[in-house]
């Protein structure tokens, strides 16, 4: 019996990929985990992609229409010229937790 090895650079390519599609999912998840204690908040909140046609990247979280949370959807990623509306969002947002995504 034969056995093939892949090539190290193959196998480096793999687990790249799968680090890759698992920080991808957590992302979708601390997304829609954001997402739903703004709706839960009385906040609306839309998803925006930051690359059109599919290109890639994550998408941006839009709350009042002047809020955009970036990815990893952390207090730290929210950006608005209003303080006291950032405010308002930012602690809706630390429900969430800052955990690692990866």
């Amino acid at each position: 019996m034969v056995s093939r090895r892949s090539d190290d650079g193959d196998e480096e390519r793999l687990i790249d990929e799968f680090a890759s599609n698992r920080k991808s999912v957590n992302l979708k998840k601390r997304l829609e985990r954001v997402r739903t204690l703004l709706h839960e908040a009385r906040l609306p909140a839309v998803v925006e992609s930051e690359y059109p046609y599919g290109t890639g990247g994550d998408d941006v979280l839009v709350v009042l229409g002047c809020v955009r949370i970036a990815s990893p959807y952390t207090v730290q990623t929210c950006v608005c010229a209003n303080e006291q509306v950032l405010d308002t969002v930012a602690s809706v947002v630390a429900l969430a937790g800052d955990t690692q995504v990866g």
